[in-house]
């Protein structure tokens, strides 16, 4: 999931910034959230 380019300055761009958000967003809701309290996940310790 890590790539080896740098990313673009998000300063002074709103839109960029709400999108790059709004991105990270759904991961942490995918991830966390969904796979987190999904029965069929198996739990790591």
């Amino acid at each position: 999931m890590a790539d080896s380019e740098a990313l673009p300055s998000l300063a002074g761009d709103p839109v960029a910034v709400e999108a790059l958000l709004r991105a990270v967003f759904g991961v942490v809701v995918d991830e966390a959230i969904q796979k987190g309290t999904s029965v069929s996940q198996k739990v790591h310790i």
